[in-house]
């Protein structure tokens, strides 16, 4: 039967100290409060169980804020990455339609080229062939 209510007592404790690290008080939120008598706040302060269960608290608080810190921190690199990420969709897109004029216009400027070279060809078959009517009229004579 001791030993019942000896594990008992302990699971108690142990649910007692889960609590109240959970989310417990600072010593000083407590004296601002008032929550707590003086007998019972040199009790917190000296009892190495309460000691322990405060420090603990007090390094939740801490990583806490730290986790909030870092939490801001990644949004912002997350907002900068998607600026970064939009400037270089708008510079593709730029390039992309600088890309499509220049090629527009070196289409435009091959179609040039190759028309006065086609025209020239043209005008030297007609000068072959006239020189070459010259050439078997001669021989016919």
């Amino acid at each position: 039967m001791t030993s019942k209510v000896t594990g008992k007592r302990k699971q108690l404790a142990v649910e007692e100290v889960q609590r109240r690290v959970a989310c417990p008080p600072s010593i000083s939120e407590l004296r601002h409060r008032q929550l707590v008598s003086a007998t019972e706040l040199s009790r917190i302060i000296t009892d190495p169980a309460e000691q322990m269960i405060l420090k603990v608290a007090e390094q939740q608080r801490s990583l806490h804020g730290d986790c909030l810190a870092h939490k801001g921190t990644v949004s912002k690199h997350f907002q900068d990455q998607w600026q970064l990420q939009r400037e270089m969709q708008d510079r593709i897109s730029t390039v992309i339609a600088q890309t499509s004029t220049v090629e527009t216009t070196l289409v435009q400027e091959c179609n040039k080229a190759m028309q006065k070279t086609l025209h020239s060809m043209t005008q030297e078959q007609k000068e072959v062939s006239a020189k070459m009517q010259a050439l078997r009229a001669k021989w016919l004579r």
